[in-house]
Order: structure tokens, then sequence, then C-alpha cells
């Protein structure tokens, strides 16, 4: 999908989309919110965000755990570290969502790289705040890139939840056998890949929510993302047999890159998922505790 850089003077009024009948946004009761986009635009939005008939995929590699401790310091402070796999790895996930549905914005793709973290707390073992998240109130995820298709949904990232988000073109295809998310550096060429296979995956009914971790005027903040519909996911803890299909990802040369390179991300992956005509939302900024 190609960017959308133009701004409409008002939001889009889309309330009757039966993608929103799911009863999953009946529990959610909506707050308006007023914030200015540009000089000349400023837009009362409803939050949480909707988000219906969502197409997603996501897998968790490992990552050089130095450079991910750096990079969680630098971006959220003391006192946050990341999920280990081991003594040397951090998890670090890549996702895709191709969002057709959303409550007063026009659809758009986003790609998304986050590092797993925990906030305060004792230290636990590595993998256990990843497998038993519900266990841990304070695990979270800390974005590192998210580029997506729409200037709106940009500023909107930037500006209340302070989320490193860029415009960017995102291509999201799907076919028989796997679903392919690439995003486009300013130069036209890829430089970030995830691949997910789509006939591997155990099927089930899931119903997540997760903390997105950020730093909002100086403070940690933390916002909900939550996410039902059926998915398929895969786990295993040990290599991927020979000729078996598997998750990857894959990181370009360009300068939007960089970051991404420094953390080493590689596989093979211990976990993927996949999943479509899911439902969505993602919630205002709140403040942090400080352990779990």
């Amino acid at each position: 999908m190609h960017t959308t850089t133009h701004i409409a003077p008002h939001e889009l009024d889309n309330t009757d989309d039966p993608a929103f009948a799911d009863p999953f946004f009946a529990r959610q009761r909506q707050r308006p919110a007023t914030y200015r986009l540009t000089d000349e635009i400023e837009r009362e939005y409803l939050f949480p965000t909707f988000y219906g008939d969502v197409t997603t995929a996501a897998a968790v590699f490992g990552a050089d755990l130095t450079a991910a401790r750096s990079l969680v310091r630098d971006r959220l402070g003391p006192g946050v570290r990341p999920v280990c796999l081991d003594r040397r790895r951090a998890a670090v996930a890549v996702a895709a969502y191709d969002y057709r549905s959303v409550r007063q914005i026009p659809p758009y793709h986003e790609m998304a790289v986050v590092i797993p973290v925990q906030v305060g707390g004792r230290w636990h073992p590595p993998l256990l705040p990843l497998l038993l998240q519900r266990r841990f109130g304070s695990f979270g995820h800390l974005v590192v890139d998210m580029p997506v298709t729409s200037r709106e949904n940009q500023l909107r990232g930037n500006r209340i939840w302070n989320l490193p988000k860029t415009t960017r073109r995102v291509d999201i295809a799907q076919d028989a056998d796997a679903l392919v998310a690439t995003a486009f550096g300013e130069d036209g060429a890829p430089y970030l890949q995830l691949r997910v296979p789509t006939r591997t995956g155990t099927t089930a009914h899931s119903e997540s929510s997760v903390w997105i971790y950020s730093r909002l005027d100086g403070a940690l903040v933390r916002s909900r993302s939550r996410l039902s519909g059926d998915l398929a996911k895969h786990t295993s803890l040990r290599p991927p047999r020979a000729g078996r299909q598997t998750a990857s990802a894959a990181i370009g040369d360009g300068a939007e890159a960089a970051t991404l390179r420094t953390l080493g991300i590689d596989g093979p992956p211990l976990h993927w998922y996949h999943g479509s005509g899911l439902s969505s939302s993602f919630d205002l900024p709140t403040s942090s505790p400080s352990r779990s």
C-alpha cells in the first residue's frame, strides 16, 4: 500500500461499519479527546481507537542482548529491561497489520519491531515473562520502529503516544503459503521484511492484552493494546527440521534500518502467529507503575 499523505479536514464518519459490530467493541467505553495534528487541523477522536477486520502476522526472534539493553535504557530509562531468551539474546518481535476498518480513520498498513520488556520488579528467568505474560503485570513492549502508510496515523502516533512512527510504503501480500510484509525506505528500497507461513500453526480463539511503553513529556507511560479473534499459532524452542516452513525477517541496508541492524535480529523464530478478521483496540497512555 502506497502512502497517504493528505489529511482530510474532518474525521471519517464510519460508525455504521459492520466491522465494529463485534461484541469485543461493545465491552469498551470510548471517550473523546482532542489533539492538534498540524497548525491547521485539530481532531476530536474517540479512545480507545477501534480496529475492525484486521489481518496480522508476527514472529519472535532472538537479538543481541547488549544492544537491546542499551536501546531500552535510552528509550525508556532505568528500571526497564528486555526479556531475555538466554544469557546472550533478547526477544524481539516483528509484526505486520492490515487495518481494513479503523474508527474515524481511513484504512492503512503498518509494521512494527518491538522489544518485549519488564518494568521494575524482581529478576525473572529467561523466557518466563514471554511465555506467561498474564502473570507479569509490568510486561509490555517497547516499539523500536513502526512504519505506517498513513500520514494522519503517523502524526497521531508521534503526538499522542510518542511512538516512533514514520510514513512509509508498506506492502502486505498473502498467498496460500505465507503472508509477506515489506516496508520501503525513502529511496524506494525495502528495509524491513517479514514472512510468516500460513499453512502451519494451531488455530484457536485468542483474547490478548499487552502494554505498549513509551516516554511522553519525560515520563514513562503505558498504553493498552487489545486483540480478539482466531489466531493460528506455532511455538518451537528447537530449530526447524530441514525443509520445514518457518517465519523469517530480513533487515535491509538503508538508513531507515540502521537501528534495526544494531540489534542483530536472527532466527530461527521461537514463535509466530497469523490471523484475519480480527478486532483490536488501542487506548490512551497512562502513567506507568514502577513495579510489577
